[in-house]
């Protein structure tokens, strides 16, 4: 974590920026409105650079603060290139704060100020938050091969590189668990696809009780545990694709009290 890019230095040059009259009624108004969590999230095109992308997100929280849309200077911004599953995505960045500014305005402004005809762009309002795994959520990806790009304010050094941590390991985590659906998934459908090849070698199979028997049999000789219920619903999988049984005559067996 000790090359983390931390560039809060970039957003803002020197002198702060300048309130216009309109901004500071557009402030005192704005108190008298709860303050929301909000999740920003735009997505970029697979050719733009990463240096456009970095800009972007720069220029985009630089046009939040002019509208005073970041509440109390506090937000954490990060660019990423995964999905959930560890696989690539479409590049994206998050932004997390807080504002009292409505997110339709915030999106409105935001598409004018940048011309994102086209582009997508989310700005949601988060209700029952946790704080702490709010303000990490965009830091998820900032460690090993993952890490892109962070920005932050806020939040010290410290702070930062603890919460990337601890939201590195929890997407890893989830990561994983995603990968695992996914792989089960795939070896439910290549199995499918064994005892369907496995049925059509056989000739003269057309009875409920002889097509369970043969796949009973296969997944014992497989040493692939399947229950009853499974084997049942291969079955009825089979005859229907086989066109054996129609859906009709399915439909009547299996759902008489419907």
């Amino acid at each position: 974590m000790d090359n983390i890019e931390l560039s809060i230095s970039e957003l803002v040059e020197d002198s702060p920026i300048p309130l216009t009259k309109s901004s500071v009624i557009r402030k005192e108004l704005s108190l008298f409105t709860i303050p929301v969590y909000y999740k920003y999230r735009f997505t970029f095109q697979p050719d733009d650079s990463l240096d456009y992308q970095k800009a972007q997100v720069r220029n985009i929280i630089n046009e939040m603060k002019k509208q005073d849309y970041i509440l109390d200077n506090k937000y954490t911004a990060s660019i990423e290139h995964y999905s959930v599953g560890m696989s690539s995505a479409k590049p994206h960045t998050h932004i997390h704060f807080m504002s009292r500014a409505k997110s339709d305005t915030i999106r409105k402004q935001l598409a004018r100020e940048f011309n994102m005809i086209g582009r997508v762009q989310c700005c949601k309002a988060e209700v029952n938050v946790d704080e702490p795994k709010f303000w990490r959520y965009p830091l998820k990806q900032q460690q090993g091969p993952s890490k892109v790009y962070i920005l932050y304010d806020g939040f010290d050094k410290q702070e930062i590189i603890r919460m990337c941590d601890i939201a590195y390991e929890m997407w890893k985590v989830s990561a994983e668990v995603s990968v695992a659906k996914r792989e089960k998934v795939e070896e439910t459908n290549t199995l499918k696809d064994r005892l369907f090849i496995y049925l059509d070698t056989l000739t003269l199979i057309t009875r409920y009780d002889v097509i369970s028997a043969a796949l009973m049999y296969y997944v014992e000789k497989e040493n692939h545990p399947v229950n009853n219920q499974t084997i049942d619903g291969y079955v009825n999988l089979y005859m229907l694709t086989k066109k054996m049984v129609s859906y009709e005559t399915y439909i009547k067996q299996n759902f008489k009290n419907i």
